[in-house]
């Protein structure tokens, strides 16, 4: 499910970013929505099958990386402020690579 939604993100995402138009990004928008929806919980669900009974350290784990992911949007945000939000929308396409990456090895 996360290579196949990538994919499709990887497709998706930069036809957002390229096509002139609101009509066809508001589309597209839809699109990669549906297509992203499945990757928080199915991640969460590879966390707590790597963690068999230790649903605590699940919890403590996921936590540690809601506290990492909360820096996110600030860095992007001081990217945007020095680089431009051009340039910063391409940034985000490393979400997929990464999926694409990490699930390379399940």
């Amino acid at each position: 499910v996360l290579r196949a939604t990538a994919v499709l993100s990887l497709g998706a995402y930069p036809a957002f970013l390229l096509l002139p138009g609101s009509v066809p990004k508001l589309g597209l928008l839809v699109v990669l929505g549906l297509v992203t929806a499945p990757w928080y919980p199915v991640a969460k669900a590879w966390l707590y099958d790597a963690l068999p009974d230790r649903s605590g350290a699940a919890v403590a784990v996921g936590g540690l990386g809601g506290i990492a992911g909360a820096f996110v949007p600030l860095l992007l945000g001081l990217l945007a402020g020095s680089a431009g939000i051009e340039a910063t929308m391409w940034v985000l396409l490393l979400a997929p690579v990464a999926l694409l990456a990490l699930t390379s090895e399940r």
